[in-house]
């Protein structure tokens, strides 16, 4: 496996090259500098918490589990996903490690199937999780990630609401923001 936010090298690398339908080899000769899920666990593990996110289903459990065999489930990373079925094909990694990331029109279909499955919780943007769908999931123990965060109140926000996780484009102007709010 390798580690790429598109499915192209059209965006990032200005190749055309579709990944899943090139070689291993064929996909480092055109590009070395897309790393393998590997390279990037190594690297990375020791200081980041790692969300790895599964664009399509896992032809091999075994090989995923064996790359993340020195890591703990949880307290180093967690596997995530658009799509339920991507999930479930990560048979070695444990159900409460795994969550769903909920898209405009499949938040309550998604808190349903994070319910009935097991999974770990439930990861979208903010303006989508009301108060309702959170009770939902923590009365359930399931953790809960909002997304797109950057200005200070709305960064408040999700603090107050216990939220476990924060992501956001902007890493800067999140932690400017949280600066403002902890020297408030």
């Amino acid at each position: 496996p390798v580690v790429s936010h598109d499915k192209t090298l059209d965006r990032v690398w200005n190749k055309p090259i579709d990944i899943t339908k090139t070689s291993f080899k064929q996909l480092r000769t055109a590009c070395p500098e897309v790393p393998t899920l590997e390279e990037t666990v190594n690297q990375f593990s020791e200081s980041l918490h790692l969300f790895i996110e599964l664009k399509s289903s896992v032809p091999d459990s075994q090989a995923l589990n064996d790359i993340l065999s020195h890591l703990s489930p949880g307290q180093d990373y967690h596997v995530i996903s658009l799509q339920p079925q991507h999930l479930k094909s990560a048979t070695s990694i444990p159900m409460h490690h795994r969550l769903l990331v909920a898209q405009i029109n499949k938040y309550d279909t998604f808190i349903q199937e994070c319910l009935t499955h097991g999974y770990g919780g439930l990861l979208g943007h903010y303006t989508l999780l009301n108060q309702r769908r959170l009770r939902q999931l923590k009365r359930n123990n399931k953790k809960v990630g909002v997304g797109f965060i950057a200005a200070p109140n709305n960064l408040k926000r999700q603090l107050n609401r216990q939220i476990k996780w924060l992501f956001t484009n902007d890493a800067q102007a999140a932690a400017a923001a949280y600066n403002t709010i902890a020297n408030s």
